[in-house]
């Protein structure tokens, strides 16, 4: 091999290796993001946080699939209150179904730091099914979603910072932070107009089937004073019934 030759694949490798260092930094540059608040809700916290609600909860059933029950709810009633990053853990974790599809659920706010608005941080345990069904629409592929969920197969575990809110209903939330399974999607993928128009989208939708299944409604959802004030029409009660 001539010497201009072996300076030509030097370069092509040292090339490669810069390429390889660069998708490595960016993918695991949130290497760091948390994968435990240190969040613990018990009942008492659930029932605390029910009573700011002023909402009746009815025992979870811990047998069964999600088709054995149908959710029966009651008139609902305005609500104007704060809630704790503990308050908001302990809803989405205590007193949840055996098959619920989302688990291990901690939620934190994130006071404003310089220019950065306050947020709110989620960390949870998703079925891999569940994550495909919700994510497999005409913005993603199958081959897309499961390259971002990589080898995972039964459990999806997920990070992720948001900032905005919620007005009449309609949803104004910005992506800050996304990590899945250990991988850091970076800010030009997270923070891109098209992520938010899906994920807007998306809550949109879930919104108005919550209100059409349950008369929610939320006039008002933002994150202030490290708490997240909440002005809607929640049901008052919840009944599980066995088909």
């Amino acid at each position: 091999m001539t010497k201009s030759r072996k300076i030509t694949w030097l370069v092509i490798g040292a090339a490669v290796l810069i390429i390889i260092g660069l998708c490595i930094w960016i993918f695991r540059a949130g290497a760091n993001d948390p994968t435990d608040f240190g969040v613990v809700a018990t009942q008492e916290d659930y029932l605390a946080a029910c009573a700011k609600l002023n909402f009746t909860p009815d025992e979870a059933p811990q047998t069964g699939v999600a088709e054995d029950y149908a959710a029966q709810f009651g008139p609902t009633g305005r609500v104007q209150t704060s809630l704790t990053g503990l308050d908001l853990t302990a809803l989405f974790s205590v007193n949840r179904p055996a098959f619920e599809p989302v688990t291990d659920v901690q939620v934190r706010m994130v006071p404003p730091s310089g220019n950065k608005r306050p947020t709110f941080e989620l960390l949870c345990t998703a079925d891999y099914d569940w994550v495909m069904e919700v994510f497999l629409n005409d913005f993603y592929t199958q081959e897309e979603v499961e390259f971002v969920l990589g080898a995972a197969t039964e459990q999806v575990k997920l990070y992720v910072e948001v900032s905005g809110g919620v007005e009449d209903n309609r949803s104004d939330f910005k992506i800050e932070r996304v990590n899945i399974n250990g991988l850091h999607l970076p800010r030009f993928l997270t923070g891109a107009s098209e992520a938010k128009e899906i994920v807007n989208g998306v809550t949109d939708v879930y919104l108005q089937q919550l209100q059409q299944s349950t008369g929610a409604y939320f006039n008002s959802v933002t994150v202030q004073d490290g708490e997240l004030k909440l002005d809607a029409m929640v049901p008052e009660r919840m009944e599980w019934a066995a088909k």
